[in-house]
């Protein structure tokens, strides 16, 4: 399977799954499209937290921008590709045709 394929599946599967803290949130999709290319698990070794506490709880050691400062090379966005990750407003999505995915109530947005 290539790589788009591989995202487009894992994009297909989070498509209606609601936000939820520490299962349908937007760190275990951004994961989950990083190992969907082969690489891996970016997230190893936090997994462990439960719900919104335990996910504020870690970032309170350190923010979202540090931990994948900490496992991923930043790319300008003018160089970004489909499946990069990308941060706005303190969430990491996904990029994808002209935007991003991002994990909303309803789905990917």
């Amino acid at each position: 399977m290539n790589r788009e394929t591989a995202i487009s599946a894992v994009i297909a599967d989070w498509r209606k799954r609601p936000f939820a803290w520490a299962k349908h949130d937007c760190c275990r999709f951004a994961a989950d499209v990083v190992m969907a290319t082969g690489a891996p698990d970016p997230m190893k070794g936090l997994r462990s937290y439960k719900g919104k506490t335990g996910a504020l709880r870690l970032l309170a050691d350190k923010p979202l921008e540090t931990y994948l400062d900490e496992r991923f090379e930043r790319v300008d966005l003018a160089f970004a590709r489909r499946g990069d990750l990308v941060m706005a407003n303190g969430n990491v999505g996904v990029v994808w045709d002209r935007g991003g995915l991002f994990v909303g109530d309803d789905g990917l947005t």
